[in-house]
């Protein structure tokens, strides 16, 4: 474990492992983010870990969105913090806003996720803004890719960010 806390994201993604178990507040990973310098992963890790924890209650979608909003001209037109927005918009039922950064970023955010998780993502984005077609065709192209990912150990994936996605995508899409 030494050797990841030689690295500023290492750091980073060590307290977000702390605070998926209890170790870390999440006040604390929002102090952190709040005082990350723009442009580095570990911006990313504190923002995606705040999005993605599994209890919901300790999801901060709001800080999230209000971080990425106050520092957009720091950061650009990064893919990943891309991907993080339609995350934090989807979590903070803006899909309106999810849909304008989804059609605005065509490639798949690959900082954080796996591919085919940002292609479920995709397919609840278009299905919550009634495009149904395309939000069908995104939620075919996850399917495909996490089938072949899954096909030797498909019981390894169960607690993955794609099937996460993937399930809010079907209940999405009436599945």
């Amino acid at each position: 474990m030494p050797e990841i806390t030689e690295f500023p994201e290492g750091i980073a993604h060590l307290e977000i492992a702390r605070f998926y178990t209890g170790a870390v507040s999440r006040e604390e990973i929002e102090r952190r983010a709040e005082t990350t310098v723009a442009g580095t992963l570990s911006i990313s890790a504190y923002l995606h870990g705040l999005l993605e924890h599994p209890d919901p209650a300790q999801r901060d979608p709001e800080f999230v969105l209000r971080i990425l909003r106050e520092r957009r001209a720091a950061y650009g037109n990064d893919p990943g913090l891309a991907g993080i927005e339609v995350m934090a918009c989807v979590r903070a039922g803006e899909y309106a806003r999810a849909l304008e950064v989804t059609e605005a970023s065509l490639r798949r955010p690959f900082t954080f996720g796996s591919p085919m998780a940002h292609d479920f993502l995709r397919a609840l984005v278009y299905a919550r803004a009634g495009r149904t077609n395309d939000a069908h065709t995104w939620y075919s192209l996850g399917l495909r890719a996490l089938e072949a990912e899954t096909a030797d150990h498909p019981d390894a994936w169960e607690r993955s960010d794609a099937m996460r996605w993937r399930r809010e995508a079907e209940a999405a899409l009436g599945k």
